[in-house]
């Protein structure tokens, strides 16, 4: 998320059955604890929850690109948050976990201009050393399953 932290080499993606299983560890470079958190872009329509409000101050405090995320949602989640992603003939149930108190914000953001996209950031409540983000892909079928 800034400077004083980078991504570890990741744990890599895995597929188990139909899911996709995606895992990226965040690592402080420092010896204090930092603001930890991880970006994922979507090309689908976010079905945003019901818990999810506005909020206009997700830029302030982090990167400059975050000055181009608009129409910011958040709500605050414990270990995990669920979702589902519409890509028209497919929708994706997307889960996405981290041990402990997480913020979630899903806004649109750049694309290939002049396009935009649905991006999703999850940050840490408290700093940290490190952090696992494991994010899930599984398709819903039409059953509910």
């Amino acid at each position: 998320m800034c400077a004083a932290a980078r991504c570890a080499a990741p744990l890599g993606k895995k597929q188990a059955g139909d899911r996709l299983i995606d895992t990226a560890i965040v690592e402080s470079v420092t010896s204090t604890p930092q603001t930890l958190g991880l970006a994922l872009h979507l090309q689908g329509k976010f079905r945003v929850p019901a818990n999810f409000v506005a909020d206009a101050s997700l830029a302030s405090g982090r990167p400059e690109p975050f000055g181009f995320w608009r129409d910011a949602k958040v709500a605050s989640f414990h270990d995990h948050a669920e979702f589902d992603v519409d890509y028209g003939s497919l929708v994706l149930h997307v889960i996405v976990a981290v041990p402990g108190d997480f913020k979630l914000w899903h806004a649109s953001t750049p694309d290939v201009p002049p396009r935009r996209r649905e991006s999703i950031y999850l940050e840490l409540t408290t700093p940290a050393k490190s952090a696992t983000f494991t994010t899930t892909f599984a398709p819903k079928w039409q059953s509910g399953k």
